[in-house]
């Protein structure tokens, strides 16, 4: 029988970082259920579409790193940039549970 030499898989940097993060961690239109994750009257949600964060924190797209995506929409309006809802975003509820969930991992992102 000829022996079959299995390749190991790559491994990228996000990998490492999130090893063992299966994706299915709760996003913030999830939790937030403000339901902007499909088309609405006020759009799709840019943390729904920011694939730069993709992964972060265990999250699809921007989706557990919405404290870092500009245009989220919290506490019933649109938010502005990083530096205009970082108090908001400070106290929030969803932000504290992700810090909490993944605390020795957790990753602070800018985009």
């Amino acid at each position: 029988m000829k022996k079959v030499r299995r390749e190991r898989p790559r491994l990228s940097l996000r990998t490492l970082l999130f090893w063992g993060e299966d994706m299915s961690k709760m996003n913030c239109w999830e939790f937030k259920k403000c339901g902007r994750d499909k088309k609405n009257e006020l759009g799709i949600c840019p943390a729904v579409t920011e694939v730069k964060a993709h992964g972060v924190n265990g999250g699809k797209n921007g989706g557990r790193a919405c404290w870092a995506v500009a245009g989220t929409f919290c506490n019933g309006k649109v938010q502005g940039a990083y530096a205009q809802k970082l108090t908001t975003c400070v106290a929030c509820d969803f932000r504290l549970k992700v810090q909490e969930e993944v605390s020795y991992k957790f990753e602070p992102i800018f985009i």
